[in-house]
């Protein structure tokens, strides 16, 4: 999926709305990704990574909670 995306061998920041058992057994055994939720995303995580991958479902939610912070 990483050489798919063309993000191998960058540090990744993998964000999901919620737990997932699979993928976080599968990216654990992986260096330079790391996963995270979107409610406990933080700065320092967005700033390091070189590339955030978003789910589409987390893309959603995001996109929901920004345009209810503008209003």
């Amino acid at each position: 999926m990483l050489s798919n995306l063309e993000v191998y061998g960058k540090k990744a920041l993998f964000v999901m709305p919620e737990y997932n058992d699979n993928v976080y057994l599968s990216y654990r055994n992986v260096p330079f990704v790391k996963g995270a939720l979107l409610s406990d995303m933080n700065t320092y995580d967005v700033v390091n990574a070189d590339v955030l991958v978003l789910t589409e479902s987390a893309a959603k939610i995001f996109t929901e909670v920004e345009t209810e912070t503008e209003a």
